[in-house]
C-alpha cells in the first residue's frame, strides 16, 4: 500500500492555496522588502490582506482550517526560502511571522 497523492484525493493543483492568498502575499513581499532582498511578514498582516481581498467571502476560521496558509512550496518553488516562526508553548506575546530570503542568502 502506498499513500494516496493529492490528484486521488481530489485536490487539483494550486486548489488548495486560493490565488487571492497568493496575490496577497505577492504584495506584501513587494512592500516590506529590505535593501537585502529579504522579507518579513508578520501572519497577521497576510489574514488580514487575503480577508481585504476576498472581501468577506471567506472568513478568518477558515483560513485556518483549509490551511490556506500554507503556501510555502509555492513561494520555495519560485525560488524564495522561506521559514515560518511561531510561538513557544505558553508565550502568549509573541506574534507569528514569515521570514523569506532569497534562495542561496544566509
Amino acid at each position: 500500500m502506498k499513500p494516496i497523492t493529492p490528484s486521488e484525493a481530489g485536490i487539483k493543483k494550486n486548489e488548495a492555496i486560493p490565488d487571492k492568498m497568493i496575490q496577497a502575499v505577492n504584495e506584501l513581499i513587494v512592500s516590506h522588502i529590505d535593501l537585502g532582498g529579504n522579507v518579513t511578514i508578520p501572519q497577521e498582516k497576510i489574514v488580514e490582506r487575503f480577508l481585504e481581498l476576498t472581501k468577506g467571502e471567506i472568513s478568518r476560521r477558515e483560513i485556518f482550517e483549509k490551511h490556506y496558509l500554507d503556501f510555502e512550496p509555492l513561494f520555495k518553488k519560485a525560488g524564495w526560502d522561506i521559514e515560518y516562526h511561531k510561538p513557544c508553548y505558553g508565550d502568549s506575546n509573541f506574534k507569528e511571522y514569515f521570514e523569506f530570503k532569497k534562495k542561496g542568502r544566509k
